[in-house]
Protein backbone atom coordinates (compact mmCIF):
# COMPACT_ATOMS: atom_id res chain seq x y z
CA UNK A 1 0.00 0.00 0.00
CA UNK A 2 1.28 3.45 -0.67
CA UNK A 3 0.86 6.53 1.22
CA UNK A 4 1.79 10.47 0.53
CA UNK A 5 1.29 11.16 4.43
CA UNK A 6 5.03 11.89 4.99
CA UNK A 7 5.55 13.57 1.90
CA UNK A 8 2.96 15.93 2.98
CA UNK A 9 4.59 16.33 6.13
CA UNK A 10 7.93 16.96 4.84
CA UNK A 11 6.61 19.36 2.41
CA UNK A 12 4.28 20.85 4.86
CA UNK A 13 7.62 21.30 7.21
CA UNK A 14 9.31 23.15 4.18
CA UNK A 15 6.64 25.52 3.55
CA UNK A 16 6.84 26.70 7.54
CA UNK A 17 10.66 26.75 7.69
CA UNK A 18 10.55 29.31 3.99
CA UNK A 19 7.72 31.22 5.94
CA UNK A 20 9.77 31.28 8.89
CA UNK A 21 13.15 32.41 7.22
CA UNK A 22 11.33 35.18 5.15
CA UNK A 23 9.35 36.47 8.88
CA UNK A 24 13.07 36.90 10.41
CA UNK A 25 14.50 37.87 7.08
CA UNK A 26 11.48 40.72 7.07
CA UNK A 27 11.93 41.89 11.16
CA UNK A 28 15.81 42.20 10.57
CA UNK A 29 16.23 39.24 13.35
CA UNK A 30 18.15 37.04 10.54
CA UNK A 31 21.20 39.01 8.66
CA UNK A 32 23.34 37.85 6.00
CA UNK A 33 26.42 39.29 7.48
CA UNK A 34 29.86 37.77 8.31
CA UNK A 35 30.86 37.94 12.18
CA UNK A 36 33.76 36.29 14.08
CA UNK A 37 32.92 33.72 16.78
CA UNK A 38 34.17 33.75 20.29
CA UNK A 39 36.47 30.41 19.09
CA UNK A 40 38.16 32.36 16.06
CA UNK A 41 35.50 30.66 13.34
CA UNK A 42 33.51 32.47 11.18
CA UNK A 43 29.84 32.84 10.12
CA UNK A 44 28.08 34.52 7.40
CA UNK A 45 24.44 34.65 8.77
CA UNK A 46 23.83 35.91 12.58
CA UNK A 47 20.30 35.99 14.56
CA UNK A 48 19.19 38.33 16.58
CA UNK A 49 16.22 37.09 17.90
CA UNK A 50 14.93 40.71 19.87
CA UNK A 51 14.91 42.36 16.53
CA UNK A 52 11.91 39.95 16.02
CA UNK A 53 9.90 41.47 18.62
CA UNK A 54 9.44 45.07 16.46
CA UNK A 55 6.84 43.07 14.37
CA UNK A 56 4.10 41.56 16.98
CA UNK A 57 2.05 40.17 13.05
CA UNK A 58 5.50 38.35 12.62
CA UNK A 59 5.34 36.76 16.31
CA UNK A 60 1.70 35.85 16.06
CA UNK A 61 2.32 34.23 12.94
CA UNK A 62 5.10 32.30 13.80
CA UNK A 63 3.16 31.17 16.98
CA UNK A 64 -0.19 30.30 15.13
CA UNK A 65 2.27 27.77 13.04
CA UNK A 66 2.31 25.74 16.16
CA UNK A 67 -0.93 26.09 17.34
CA UNK A 68 -3.17 22.89 15.16
CA UNK A 69 -0.18 20.55 16.63
CA UNK A 70 -1.00 21.60 19.85
CA UNK A 71 -4.84 21.13 19.81
CA UNK A 72 -6.77 17.89 19.91
CA UNK A 73 -9.30 16.71 17.57
CA UNK A 74 -12.32 18.07 19.30
CA UNK A 75 -9.70 22.15 19.41
CA UNK A 76 -8.80 21.97 22.24
CA UNK A 77 -5.07 22.53 23.78
CA UNK A 78 -3.42 19.68 25.22
CA UNK A 79 -1.08 21.90 27.34
CA UNK A 80 -2.24 23.84 30.59
CA UNK A 81 0.18 26.17 31.17
CA UNK A 82 2.99 27.64 28.45
CA UNK A 83 6.47 28.73 29.81
CA UNK A 84 8.66 30.92 28.88
CA UNK A 85 12.22 32.46 29.52
CA UNK A 86 14.08 35.75 29.17
CA UNK A 87 12.68 38.88 27.03
CA UNK A 88 12.09 36.95 24.06
CA UNK A 89 11.19 33.55 25.12
CA UNK A 90 8.72 35.79 27.73
CA UNK A 91 6.69 37.30 24.68
CA UNK A 92 6.63 34.16 22.42
CA UNK A 93 5.40 32.67 25.30
CA UNK A 94 2.74 34.95 25.71
CA UNK A 95 1.45 35.00 22.05
CA UNK A 96 1.21 30.91 22.61
CA UNK A 97 -0.46 31.30 25.34
CA UNK A 98 -3.29 33.36 23.87
CA UNK A 99 -3.94 31.73 20.53
CA UNK A 100 -4.50 28.65 22.79
CA UNK A 101 -6.30 30.35 25.38
CA UNK A 102 -4.34 29.09 28.26
CA UNK A 103 -2.11 30.79 31.38
CA UNK A 104 1.45 31.97 30.93
CA UNK A 105 4.28 31.34 33.46
CA UNK A 106 7.68 33.07 32.94
CA UNK A 107 10.67 31.21 34.28
CA UNK A 108 14.20 32.73 34.34
CA UNK A 109 16.98 31.29 36.34
CA UNK A 110 15.44 29.36 38.73
CA UNK A 111 12.74 32.20 39.70
CA UNK A 112 9.02 32.29 38.25
CA UNK A 113 6.57 35.12 38.17
CA UNK A 114 3.43 35.83 36.50
CA UNK A 115 2.11 32.58 36.71
CA UNK A 116 2.29 29.18 38.64
CA UNK A 117 2.91 25.74 37.52
CA UNK A 118 0.98 22.96 39.44
CA UNK A 119 1.87 19.17 39.95
CA UNK A 120 0.89 17.33 36.59
CA UNK A 121 0.06 20.61 34.75
CA UNK A 122 1.37 19.66 31.02
CA UNK A 123 3.26 22.49 30.48
CA UNK A 124 4.65 23.51 26.66
CA UNK A 125 8.05 25.29 27.06
CA UNK A 126 8.85 28.04 24.39
CA UNK A 127 11.56 30.00 23.20
CA UNK A 128 12.68 31.98 20.56
CA UNK A 129 15.68 30.20 19.64
CA UNK A 130 17.89 26.71 20.83
CA UNK A 131 21.07 27.77 21.13
CA UNK A 132 24.47 25.99 22.18
CA UNK A 133 24.37 26.04 25.90
CA UNK A 134 22.11 25.16 29.03
CA UNK A 135 19.16 27.95 29.08
CA UNK A 136 16.48 25.35 28.19
CA UNK A 137 17.93 22.65 29.96
CA UNK A 138 17.64 25.23 32.92
CA UNK A 139 14.16 26.00 32.79
CA UNK A 140 13.36 22.13 32.35
CA UNK A 141 14.83 21.39 35.13
CA UNK A 142 13.03 24.30 37.24
CA UNK A 143 9.68 23.20 35.58
CA UNK A 144 10.03 19.32 36.93
CA UNK A 145 10.76 20.41 40.50
CA UNK A 146 7.71 22.80 40.28
CA UNK A 147 5.89 19.18 39.05
CA UNK A 148 4.61 20.26 35.60
CA UNK A 149 5.13 17.38 32.59
CA UNK A 150 6.43 19.10 29.88
CA UNK A 151 4.86 18.12 26.74
CA UNK A 152 7.55 19.81 24.41
CA UNK A 153 10.05 22.29 23.98
CA UNK A 154 9.10 24.57 21.11
CA UNK A 155 11.79 27.06 19.55
CA UNK A 156 11.31 29.07 16.49
CA UNK A 157 14.96 28.59 14.94
CA UNK A 158 17.08 25.96 16.24
CA UNK A 159 20.62 27.51 16.15
CA UNK A 160 22.39 24.56 17.89
CA UNK A 161 23.98 23.39 14.32
CA UNK A 162 23.39 20.14 16.01
CA UNK A 163 19.80 19.58 14.54
CA UNK A 164 18.80 17.71 17.58
CA UNK A 165 15.11 16.58 18.49
CA UNK A 166 15.29 16.52 22.00
CA UNK A 167 16.34 18.15 25.37
CA UNK A 168 17.80 16.06 28.15
CA UNK A 169 16.83 17.09 31.62
CA UNK A 170 20.04 18.11 33.46
CA UNK A 171 18.20 16.65 36.64
CA UNK A 172 15.89 13.79 35.84
CA UNK A 173 17.49 12.23 32.58
CA UNK A 174 14.02 12.12 31.26
CA UNK A 175 13.88 13.04 27.03
CA UNK A 176 11.34 15.94 25.96
CA UNK A 177 10.94 16.31 22.11
CA UNK A 178 12.73 19.81 20.94
CA UNK A 179 10.35 21.19 17.91
CA UNK A 180 11.96 24.31 15.94
CA UNK A 181 10.14 25.86 12.96
CA UNK A 182 13.58 26.51 11.54
CA UNK A 183 17.11 24.98 11.70
CA UNK A 184 19.26 27.58 10.73
CA UNK A 185 22.50 26.11 10.23
CA UNK A 186 25.05 29.09 9.49
CA UNK A 187 28.22 28.71 6.73
CA UNK A 188 31.35 28.36 8.72
CA UNK A 189 34.13 29.91 7.17
CA UNK A 190 37.60 29.52 7.75
CA UNK A 191 40.28 31.68 7.44
CA UNK A 192 41.74 29.94 4.24
CA UNK A 193 38.16 30.80 2.35
CA UNK A 194 38.18 33.80 4.01
CA UNK A 195 41.85 35.11 2.15
CA UNK A 196 39.85 34.12 -1.13
CA UNK A 197 37.59 36.99 -0.83
CA UNK A 198 34.94 35.02 1.56
CA UNK A 199 32.78 37.52 3.56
Amino acid sequence: MTTIRPALDAAARATIAARTEALLRRTGALRDRHAELGDGSHVSVTLDPVALLTDPLAVSELCGLWVARLRDAGGHAVVDVVAGSGLVGGVVAFEMARQLGRPVVYLDEGRRSGGAVAAGDRVLLVDAVAEPGAALTDIVATIEALGGEIVSCDVIADASAEDRATIVSPSSGRVYPLRSLWQIQPFVVGPAALARGGR
